[in-house]
């Protein structure tokens, strides 16, 4: 695989690169002080979807989510169709990094394909049951792709929240993690949160049974988390991608042993999907405080 970057082309201006945010309101106060609060313990996001999540010290949140997030999408040859993570699981074996003007793709055997990105044509593609607007890239990383997968492929360009299966944000507690580590049998699945694939882990300070916990807090609900504040729009329907490794492979029960406990009509939950109520910056170690509806 080449790494040799081709000739400088910047994306077209329907994809521009990460504005500045506004600066922050005032602090968002609890309405309901008694309600438990936390610490930001991770951040993360996949600039190309489907990859290994990347955790960051800091997020931008904009108004559709974490700038950067699944900015990227490699699609089938005949670009009917976004690839699913769980049909490629390999995907998440590959890191993908995005600088403007260059994406780079690091993969399980140690290459690297650096490029820039020259856009083409728009498209529309189907991602699960409803149309994501694209646009195609040309680079190395389609053909570098197409290899590691074994079927051929395209790269393109997706607007903010297009390729994004639930809300704009996603929240994960420690307390869930812990209970579920405990469920499974094995302590360490309490430290991969990345599995999940969540923006923001939240150590809630809070044992695994303990009542009220952040993880239950109802839809409405709102919490601020550094500058940012969310509303929450309920659980997360999960599939069996939290079962697959970093290497690419199934190498858990996790799906399995959630729908023991958060199984309901036909569907395993885990999580806050939220919306975006103010956007603004977070970072590691920033105060969660949660305010609005009440929690279980």
């Amino acid at each position: 695989m080449s790494s040799q970057p081709s000739s400088p082309v910047s994306l077209p201006p329907a994809f521009p690169s990460p504005s500045p945010l506004p600066p922050a309101a005032a602090p968002h106060r609890s309405a309901a002080p008694h309600l438990p609060s936390g610490t930001v313990r991770r951040l993360g996001l996949a600039a190309v979807k489907g990859t290994r999540h990347t955790e960051l010290a800091e997020l931008a949140i904009t108004g559709s989510g974490p700038d950067g997030d699944r900015r990227f999408a490699f699609c089938a040859a005949d670009r009917s169709r976004v690839l699913h993570t769980i049909a490629n699981p390999a995907l998440v074996a590959v890191r993908a990094q995005w600088r403007e003007p260059l994406l780079t793709l690091r993969f399980p055997d140690g290459s690297v394909v650096s490029d820039q990105l020259t856009p083409g044509a728009e498209f529309a593609a189907d991602y699960w049951g409803r149309v994501a607007k694209l646009r195609l890239l040309r680079s190395r990383h389609a053909a570098a792709m197409s290899d590691y997968l074994g079927t051929d492929v395209v790269l393109a360009a997706a607007p903010a929240g297009d390729v994004v299966y639930g809300g704009a944000v996603t929240v994960v507690t420690t307390s869930d993690l812990v209970e579920l580590a405990e469920r499974v049998g094995d302590p360490a699945v309490a430290q991969e949160d990345w599995r999940f694939r969540a923006t923001i882990t939240v150590d809630d300070g809070v044992t695994a049974g303990e009542s009220p916990r952040l993880g239950n807090a109802v839809p409405g609900a709102l919490v601020q988390l550094g500058e940012a504040v969310l509303r929450v729009r309920g659980r997360i329907p999960r599939c069996a991608v939290i079962d697959i490794g970093a290497g690419g492979r199934s190498d858990r029960r996790l799906m399995a042993a959630l729908a023991t406990y958060r199984r309901r009509a036909g569907e395993v939950y885990f999580g806050l999907d939220c919306a975006v109520q103010r956007p603004g910056r977070v970072r590691n170690g920033d105060p969660a405080l949660w305010a609005g509806q009440a929690l279980r």
